[in-house]
């Protein structure tokens, strides 16, 4: 069984990038070979970092919480809108607080606009974020334009490329990460 976290980075009032992460969970925990949870930070309200979780005096308990759930993941996708050309303060605040959780673990990038361009910038960025954390950033990555129009209210996609390129991007997440996973284990063995 492959475990995948999403993490769902926004906690912006109105925000629309819940809808693409809560499709690619649905559509994740299709698959009977993979076990996807949703990681949304606007229910973790992380305060701006004090201290990496490793260094902490004194940690909350949603912070364990948060780094045991992405200990125990095979792979991560961050699902960030575009804010000022760039990912979100959110997501960047939160990763701060860990380190080893991410190393060595394919992570994809799905970026979500209201513009044309799909959030094109911040999945760039992210892209390097994850190189420095010390993950494996997939190549592919998925990006969201027009959000606001590609979701109806249920959260079903209503525009049929990004319904393809969100299958291909899921094809190709699930491959990547069950092939780093297996590579892992059998240098373990």
């Amino acid at each position: 069984m492959l475990k995948i976290s999403i993490i769902l980075a926004s906690s912006r009032i109105g925000r629309q990038s819940h809808k693409p992460a809560n499709y690619l969970l649905k559509r994740l925990n299709e698959n009977q070979n993979v076990q996807a949870e949703l990681l949304d930070l606007a229910e973790y309200n992380f305060p701006i970092l004090e201290e990496r979780l490793a260094y902490h005096p004194h940690p909350s308990e949603k912070l364990k919480e948060f780094s045991k759930k992405l200990t125990e993941s095979d792979s991560i996708i961050f699902v960030s809108p575009e804010y000022n050309s760039g990912y979100s303060g959110l997501l960047k605040n939160t990763v701060d607080y860990f380190r080893i959780e991410y190393s060595k673990k394919p992570i994809g990038v799905v970026s979500v606009s209201a513009g044309a361009l799909g959030g094109i910038n911040a999945s760039t960025q992210m892209q390097l974020l994850v190189l420095g954390l010390g993950g494996y950033p997939m190549p592919l990555k998925l990006l969201i334009p027009n959000v606001q129009k590609t979701f109806d209210e249920e959260g079903n996609i209503t525009d049929s490329t990004i319904e393809k390129n969100s299958k291909k991007f899921l094809d190709e997440f699930i491959w990547f990460s069950g092939a780093i996973r297996d590579k892992k284990q059998k240098d373990l063995s």
